[in-house]
Order: structure tokens, then sequence, then C-alpha cells
């Protein structure tokens, strides 16, 4: 009796899924541009403003804000010296500046000196917050992460341990 009513559901499932009719792509919709992610590695000195539709990772220092629309990684050594506004913070390293995103987390290794906003807060055993937290019930960051009308100029250098001779 059993083994019946498993037959007839699973014929019934084929049965639905080759009588329905394929659909077609929206000729009208805008092709999605792919996810970009933006990686600062070691050794890496970022100074200026960034804002990106992607992601970003950062590694070493960053002196400046960031605004990402996507999500931004800082590494257990990276060290940010401005503000950051994204969908999702990750902060293993050094914060000295406020974060504003939807969510926010903390790690182990993380310090946060200055304040944060965000819809969601996460943090590991060890993590360190200076400053307000505010919690939100939502937050926009589409009228956040618009770009600013004047550009920045930004200067990317790489450490280097050469001595220099005068």
């Amino acid at each position: 009796m059993f083994r019946e009513l498993f037959r007839r559901t699973r014929r019934t499932a084929t049965t639905r899924r080759a009588t329905q009719k394929p659909t077609t792509p929206d000729t009208n919709a805008k092709p999605s541009k792919p996810v970009t992610t933006s990686i600062l590695g070691a050794n890496t000195h970022f100074v200026g403003t960034l804002h990106t539709e992607g992601n970003v990772e950062v590694a070493d220092r960053f002196d400046g804000d960031i605004t990402a629309k996507g999500y931004v990684k800082l590494g257990s050594d990276a060290t940010l010296d401005g503000d950051l506004i994204c969908e999702r913070a990750t902060v293993a390293g050094l914060v000295k500046g406020n974060i504003i995103a939807r969510s926010v987390k903390i790690l182990g290794s993380g310090r946060v000196l200055g304040d944060l906003k965000m819809e969601r807060l996460f943090t590991e055993e060890g993590a360190f917050i200076q400053g307000l937290i505010t919690l939100e019930e939502k937050i926009d960051l589409d009228e956040l992460t618009r770009k600013p009308a004047k550009r920045t100029a930004v200067s990317l250098s790489t450490k280097t341990t050469e001595k220099q001779s005068d």
C-alpha cells in the first residue's frame, strides 16, 4: 500500500514537470554585471577613498573611507583609518572609524575604535569595540552608497624592503 502511494507521487511530479511550459527569458531585462572583488593584498598601503559596486578585501593598511555595495573583509593584519559603509563587514584587524552596514561581524582578533550602526551584530570572544553601538531596524544602503559627485585622487603604494641610500 505504501509503495503505491510513493509511486503515484513520483509519477505525478514527473508528469507535472513535463506539462509545464518552459519560461522564456525576458529580453527587456538588463544583463547583470558580475560582482567583482577588489583585493588590497599584503604589503600594500592605500591612501584615498574607495567606492565600488562590488566587494573589498583588505590585508594591510587603508587610509581613507570605503563605500561598497557588497561585503568588506578586513584581515587580521589590516588597518582601516577611515569610515566604512557596506552591505556586510567582517573585521579581523583594526578599524579607526565608524562602520555602517546591514551586518557587522567582529572576529576575536578584531578591534573597532568608532561607532557602529547596523541591523545585525555578531562578535566572537576577544572582539573589542570602543564606541556607540546603534542597532537599527532597517538601513538604507542605496542612499548611503551613491557615488560622490566629485572624484578624489587615490594613491597606491607598495612597501619595499630595500634601503634607500642618500
